[in-house]
């Protein structure tokens, strides 16, 4: 017994050993299988980001405003009354002084006037009479016009037909002038045969009258000397020339009609010389009467041109003479016009009335009152534009809106803004005037701007591009104003106003994003792998996304999407 229990604590130490050594070997060779990784170390999370965006509905504002136009004035009475008469209403232009109405002060209302309703109807006749006159001057000048355009037409026309008998007259002697040289050659040629001069050649043929004869080598000497001048060709003298030619002819004829068949010219050569003799002399003297017809023609036409010249003068001198007289016509009635308006007026102030005269030189675009509606003293009676005012110098209108007071540090004189019209076109502006202080009523700030043109159109949803501001940052006015052209817009137009936030630090983020302890906000941004929580301020919240403000932040940073409560005790990493 005693062996076998020293055996059993031999054999059971050595056991215990062996399953030691077993447990040592499979730890060690795990182990370098793979590592385990201890209990107490945590995997890094992979974190999820998104870019941010600058809340355009927190960048920029829509305001409604209102046109103040500097040429706009008010016509309104100095004293309580009655509105008695209107001399003007909506579209007449009217002077500065003039007389634009009347009105009975209190005290005499319903005063009636004899003298005034006379006066009036002097005034009504006169101007009845002035339009009279000037329809009668019209017409009397219409008429006189009419009767110079005539006479004038006339002398036109006959100038151009006095033309065209002169052009035929030229050709007609140019004519003539041939003929002429024709039936000299062709007669001298069978009276003397051929060669150019007669010299002392003799009449070819047999003739019992010597005496005839004699006359005929007279006449061709005669024509001989006048084709040698200088004058032959001159078409003044192509009369002369034919005179002669003719009375040759005539000559020749009588002196063939008593020749003597001989052995040098037969009787059958006679009769066709005489032939053609007498043909050369109807041809000179067809053109010749054509030639005097047309100088006939061109003296009459000549003497008529004088008459209708002198007629258009005469139609001149009447027409400035009418013009003369019935501008003396209307100029009187003008002032037929104004004695009785005066008088009238004077009529007005000597029962009592007064006379409403206009303080400014424009256009009336609105009447606020009626004939016999009682008004105080400033009543509104007139609206009038295109008075001349020290700030219509600068701009014709403004355009006045007001900011709210959480927008006093985000816009600044100069800033570029977008103009919307309620028909839907969209203009370039700037602010040009901001007020120092906040109307406390409203917890606004006065703010003005002009409009310019031309502008690029763009939607309401367009974002507002300070272009304008920047032209103004570098000094460039010049450019601007060669840029920029004010636009004028009638007084009390409405319009909208969209100011843009150019410094604007509000972002649209997802709001899972967002975590808060206390009373504060948190976010994390992901900067150059970097981790940074940042405190924001939420402006509005939308559900899935939210509104918050930062200056830290800029568009487009990342910033962790999925954050968890364990990066509040995170440290940067």
């Amino acid at each position: 017994m005693k062996s076998l229990f020293i055996q059993k604590r031999i054999i059971i130490p050595i056991l215990i050993g062996i399953m030691v050594m077993v447990s040592l070997y499979f730890y060690v060779t795990n182990d370098k299988q793979s590592t385990p990784v201890p209990s107490f170390v945590k995997k890094e999370k992979i974190w999820e980001t998104v870019e941010i965006n600058t809340a355009k509905d927190f960048a920029s504002i829509k305001i409604p405003a209102k046109v103040k136009s500097n040429q706009f004035a008010i016509i309104a009475p100095r004293r309580a009354g009655i509105i008695q008469d209107l001399l003007v209403d909506i579209g007449d232009t009217v002077q500065k002084g003039q007389t634009i109405g009347s009105m009975l002060p209190k005290g005499v209302e319903g005063q009636s006037s004899a003298a005034i309703n006379e006066a009036r109807a002097r005034l009504q006749k006169a101007r009845s009479g002035l339009q009279e006159a000037r329809g009668v001057a019209m017409e009397a000048v219409s008429v006189a016009t009419k009767q110079w355009r005539e006479s004038t037409l006339q002398s036109q026309t006959q100038a151009s037909l006095d033309q065209e008998v002169e052009k035929q007259l030229v050709e007609k002697k140019s004519e003539a002038l041939l003929t002429a040289t024709q039936a000299w050659e062709n007669t001298k040629l069978l009276l003397f045969g051929s060669g150019s001069d007669r010299g002392s050649r003799n009449i070819l043929g047999n003739f019992s009258d010597a005496i005839q004869k004699n006359k005929v080598e007279n006449l061709a000497d005669e024509i001989q000397r006048m084709e040698k001048s200088t004058e032959w060709n001159k078409p003044d003298k192509i009369l002369t020339h034919l005179s002669h030619i003719d009375n040759f002819l005539i000559q020749t004829e009588k002196l063939y009609k008593n020749a003597q068949p001989s052995m040098s010219i037969n009787a059958t050569l006679i009769d066709k010389n005489l032939k053609t003799i007498q043909q050369q002399q109807i041809r000179v003297s067809k053109i010749k009467q054509a030639i005097l017809a047309l100088e006939e023609k061109q003296q009459q036409f000549i003497s008529k041109q004088a008459e209708k010249e002198a007629g258009a003068d005469r139609a001149i001198k009447t027409l400035d003479l009418v013009q003369s007289q019935q501008n003396l016509t209307t100029t009187q009635a003008e002032k037929n016009v104004q004695v009785a308006l005066a008088n009238y007026n004077a009529a007005l102030i000597k029962a009592g009335h007064q006379s409403i005269t206009s303080p400014f030189s424009g256009t009336i675009t609105a009447r606020m009152v009626e004939v016999g509606q009682a008004v105080m003293m400033q009543t509104p009676l007139f609206y009038l534009e295109g008075a001349e005012t020290a700030q219509s110098q600068t701009a014709l209108s403004e355009i006045h809106f007001s900011l709210p007071e959480s927008w006093e540090n985000k816009v600044a004189v100069g800033d570029s803004i977008r103009i919307k019209t309620m028909e839907g076109a969209f203009l370039s502006g700037r602010i040009f005037r901001l007020s120092d202080q906040i109307d406390l009523k409203t917890n606004s700030i006065a703010a003005t701007a002009i409009a310019f043109v031309p502008a690029d159109i763009e939607t309401e949803e367009a974002s507002l591009k300070p272009d304008n501001k920047d032209l103004l940052d570098s000094g460039s006015e010049t450019v601007l104003e060669l840029e920029l052209k004010p636009l004028n817009f009638p007084h009390g137009k409405s319009l909208f106003i969209f100011v843009m936030d150019n410094k604007s630090s509000v972002f649209t983020v997802p709001t899972l994003s967002l975590k808060k302890r206390s009373n504060q906000y948190f976010l994390w941004q992901k900067k150059e792998g970097e981790i940074i929580q940042l405190p924001v301020e939420v402006l509005a919240e939308d559900g899935e996304f939210s509104q918050i403000s930062s200056t830290e932040l800029h568009d487009k940073d990342l910033i962790i999407s999925n954050p968890s409560v364990s990066l509040f005790t995170r440290k940067d990493t």
